[in-house]
């Protein structure tokens, strides 16, 4: 593959050069001896498999909140230790591992190099670095204290992390319960049922309807299961790569707001990002207004845009942070009444880390809630519908012995 390398030499000239490379780290190494490497780029026609990797395959290989955190960590200690943020950049591109972080921090580098801000070329790379993590670097640049807020973003990965996590293993079990009953359902489906189906249609008896709907569903499924795996794989790609997965994550972030448990788990969560951002970016000297204004962008699922620009207005009218709160009318109104009490007593700050910790505690006891409300709610699901597959098979025949006594 071709690249187009931009380096610059010692004396200050800028050279540009073409170069047959793997990949772009390739392309850059072979111009590292000459002068500081400013960009990499692909040239134009030059398109190769890669080029041709569909989204779907990006959506797999995007990194994980674990890598995020990592990034940002090591980021920050390389620019407290007197690195540039090119320098710093570097170094950490090369032990990356994930592909498409390596790549974003590549490009963010080249922009870099190029004049654009931190935040600007963070910002560059969505699929990578989410929107809150941009919007708080700008915050961090703009309170001149950048690596405070890469410590900051890297410890609220970190949480995230672990949430997320225990959020897996609480699911891993159901998980695996539904995948033991579909292998069931499908080895009935596929091997008892059309075996019933013969022996009920040569003796000539009177079928259930129920029991005449499964086995069209076995015939069909039977008859059709290559069509039907393909048309699965086809609706999965269009899913994602149309961007329908964002829309459907809305819808299911709204189904999930409406149930009990559920509801409780995202607007804790989303309150524990909020209220967690908001203390550190205080603590790191930010803006208020700044600070509240990015911090807020934690809850765009959960609280709609009018009521956050409202919030938004109140701190710039000279409104205090409990008013602010109180306006977003969120689901409790702890975190507004221990502002006002944080107010009242001049620490603020102070009261929105216990407001964290609140909120963290509040999160774990409702996941706890859900693993026991979860798990025997699968098994009795799971239960039904094997048994209305082997009573729709076995009561004809319970019905033929019975006619029979």
């Amino acid at each position: 593959m071709k690249y187009k390398v931009t380096y610059i030499l010692k004396n200050g000239d800028k050279k540009n050069a073409a170069v047959e490379a793997a990949d772009e780290r390739e392309a850059a190494l072979a111009f590292s001896n000459d002068g500081f490497v400013a960009a990499v780029e692909k040239e134009t026609g030059a398109a190769g498999p890669a080029s041709l990797t569909p989204a779907v395959v990006s959506f797999f290989r995007r990194p994980d909140d674990f890598s995020l955190m990592l990034f940002a960590r090591e980021l920050s200690t390389l620019l407290r230790a007197g690195l540039t943020m090119p320098e710093s950049l570097d170094i950490i591109e090369g032990h990356l591992n994930n592909k498409m972080l390596k790549s974003a921090v590549i490009n963010i580098k080249n922009d870099i190099v190029a004049g654009a801000s931190f935040s600007a070329a963070v910002r560059k790379q969505p699929e990578v670095f989410s929107e809150l993590f941009a919007k708080c670097v700008a915050g961090g640049e703009a309170a001149s204290d950048l690596t405070g807020v890469l410590n900051i973003l890297a410890q609220n990965l970190k949480n995230s992390y672990q949430m997320k996590s225990r959020l897996v293993n609480i699911m891993l079990y159901p998980a695996v319960i539904l995948t033991i009953t579909f292998c069931v359902f499908a080895f009935l489906l596929f091997y008892v049922v059309p075996s019933f189906e013969t022996v009920f249609y040569e003796i000539k008896i009177d079928i259930p309807p129920h029991t005449a709907a499964l086995f069209f569903i076995s015939g069909f499924v039977k008859k059709n299961i290559t069509l039907l795996a393909i048309s699965g794989v086809v609706l999965a790609a269009v899913f994602l790569l149309s961007g329908a997965a964002a829309a459907a994550r809305r819808i299911a972030l709204k189904l999930l707001r409406k149930l009990p448990v559920s509801s409780t788990i995202v607007d804790n969560y989303s309150m524990f990002v909020f209220s967690g951002m908001l203390s550190s970016l205080l603590r790191s000297a930010a803006p208020a207004l700044e600070s509240f204004t990015v911090a807020l962008f934690a809850l765009k699922d959960t609280v709609s845009d009018h009521k956050r620009e409202a919030a938004v207005e109140i701190l710039k009218s000279g409104g205090s942070f409990s008013k602010a709160v109180a306006s977003l009318d969120l689901a409790d109104g702890v975190m507004a009444r221990m502002c006002a009490v944080g107010e009242r007593s001049g620490k603020i700050s102070d009261m929105i880390d216990l407001i964290n910790e609140y909120y963290l505690e509040s999160l774990q006891n409702s996941i706890e809630r859900l693993a026991e409300v979860l798990e025997p709610l699968i098994i009795f699901i799971t239960g039904i519908f094997i048994a209305a597959l082997i009573l729709s098979v076995f009561l004809p025949i319970i019905k033929i012995t019975m006619g029979g006594m």
